[in-house]
Formats: structure tokens, C-alpha cells, sequence
């Protein structure tokens, strides 16, 4: 495995772990987030295996040239939206509530990440895109972990 992909791999499970005993709730929750969250690390290892060995195709190459300029407007898209939702989870910050919607400012901030990555891989030479592309996988895999915990694990008060 790859320094990247190592360093992805620790991350993930830090960001498990630290999910995981940061709330309480009953225990199916939590065992279905540590599950998806296991689930997004497999996800994130073979990312890496599959951008170091799709790189080397001569038609793969030619579809990531012709991909730049969509990977830019998502990348512009990805960032308004993530402004959004920024602005929504600083107001959800400030407010009275407790709960898994808490955690939208920080979904925000994934998006945003997610969006900088996307204009990284597309600004980037051929041969730092698998870079680029390792980051974007874990960046989608937090912010559907985020996603998950806000509107799907009713169970799980933070």
C-alpha cells in the first residue's frame, strides 16, 4: 500500500474511532456506523489499487483528458454548495439543539475539501492525479459518513 493510501487508512479509522466514542445511544447505532464506516475504509484501499493500475491505460488516459472541464464545474458546484451548507451548520451551531445535525458545518467542510480535491485532480499532471483521486475517495467516503450520522442514525445523539 502506498504512503497515501496508508495515511487514508489511519485516517479513516481515527475518524472511526473517535465517531464511535463520541456517542451514545443504543447499540445497534452504533455497530451500524462502525459497519459503514468499515465499509467506506475497504472502499477507500481499493481506491487506491484502482487508480494505480488504471493510470497506466492508454484509453483511461485519454478519458481523464477529456474529463477536466466537467471535474472543474462539479468542483465550482461542490464549492457553492458546500458554502451553503457551512452557513447552515454555523446557524445549527449556534442554536439551542442537540443532535446528529450538528455535524452539518463539518459536512460543509468535507464538501469543500471534496471540491478542492476534484479542481486538484483536474488542474493536476497526469501523473499526480492518483493523488488527487485517493483524497477525493476519502473525502466522498467522510462525507457520506456525515451524511449517515445526520439523517440516517436516528439513534445516535452526539
Amino acid at each position: 500500500m502506498t504512503h497515501a493510501g496508508q495515511r487514508g487508512a489511519r485516517l479513516t479509522a481515527l475518524a472511526a474511532v473517535s465517531v464511535s466514542t463520541g456517542c451514545s445511544g443504543r447499540d445497534e447505532a452504533l455497530y451500524s456506523l462502525g459497519g459503514f464506516l468499515f465499509v467506506i475504509f475497504l472502499l477507500v484501499i481499493a481506491m487506491t489499487y484502482l487508480v494505480k493500475h488504471l493510470h497506466e491505460r492508454e484509453d483511461i488516459k485519454a478519458l481523464i483528458s477529456r474529463l477536466t472541464a466537467p471535474a472543474l464545474a462539479l468542483s465550482w458546484i461542490l464549492f457553492a454548495l458546500s458554502v451553503g451548507t457551512m452557513i447552515t451548520g454555523t446557524r445549527v451551531l449556534w442554536s439551542e439543539t442537540f443532535g446528529p445535525e450538528k455535524l452539518s458545518f463539518f459536512l460543509g467542510v468535507m464538501l469543500f475539501l471534496l471540491a478542492y480535491f476534484i479542481r486538484r485532480w483536474a488542474l493536476s499532471p497526469m501523473e499526480e492525479k492518483g493523488h488527487f483521486a485517493r483524497l477525493t475517495s476519502i473525502s466522498i467516503g467522510f462525507s457520506l459518513a456525515m451524511l449517515y450520522v445526520i439523517f440516517g442514525a436516528s439513534a445516535i445523539r452526539l
